[in-house]
C-alpha cells in the first residue's frame, strides 16, 4: 500500500541526505539521487534500490548508504509512537521506584525488614507499601511490554545487498 510512495522517499527528502552523510559526501545528496533507481514489486511487498557505475564497488556502497538510510529514516519514522510509549512507560517505573524508595526512607522499620509491630497503623503502612510495590512490579511489566513490541515493529529490513551484476 505504501511502497509507491516509499519508493519516492528513496530518492527525496532526508534519504539521500543521510545516505550522502554515510558516504562521506554530505553536499551531494541530490546528485547521488539522480544515481539511484528503485523498484517496487507489489506481489512481494518488497522495494528494491539499485544503481549503475563503471566501478561496481562504488555503485555497490552507493546502494547500501540509500538502502542504511532508507531503513534508519523510515523505520524511526514507523516506530515513533512506540518509543514515546516506552518513555512514558519507563518514566512511570521511574516515578514509582522513586515514591517506593521515598516510603522505606520514611518507614525504615518496614524496610529493614525487623520485627514489625501488628498493630493497625502498620498494618495499613504494610499495605500502602505492598501496593507501592505492585505499582513498581506493574510498571516494569509495561516497560518490557513495550520494549517488546518496539522490537517487532521493524516495518522494513533488508536482506542484503545483492552481487552486483556486469
Amino acid at each position: 500500500a505504501f511502497l509507491p510512495q516509499d519508493a519516492l522517499k528513496v530518492t527525496r527528502g532526508p534519504v539521500p541526505v543521510r545516505a550522502s552523510e554515510i558516504l562521506g559526501t554530505p553536499n551531494e545528496a541530490e546528485k547521488l539521487a539522480t544515481l539511484i533507481v528503485t523498484t517496487v514489486d507489489t506481489e512481494s511487498g518488497s522495494l528494491s534500490i539499485a544503481s549503475n557505475d563503471t566501478d561496481p564497488s562504488r555503485a555497490s556502497k552507493r546502494v547500501d548508504a540509500f538502502v542504511q538510510a532508507f531503513l534508519e529514516i523510515t523505520n524511526a519514522n514507523l516506530q515513533a509512537d512506540a518509543r514515546r510509549d516506552l518513555a512514558n512507560a519507563q518514566s512511570d517505573l521511574d516515578a514509582a521506584r522513586a515514591d517506593l524508595g521515598a516510603f522505606d526512607a520514611a518507614h525504615p522499620e518496614l524496610a529493614s525488614g525487623t520485627a514489625i509491630p501488628t498493630d493497625a497503623r502498620m498494618q495499613l503502612l504494610i499495605g500502602d507499601r505492598r501496593e507501592i510495590e505492585s505499582r513498581v512490579d506493574q510498571a516494569a511489566r509495561d516497560v518490557r511490554d513495550r520494549e517488546t513490541v518496539l522490537e517487532k515493529q521493524v516495518p522494513y529490513s533488508s536482506l542484503g545487498p545483492e552481487a552486483y551484476r556486469a
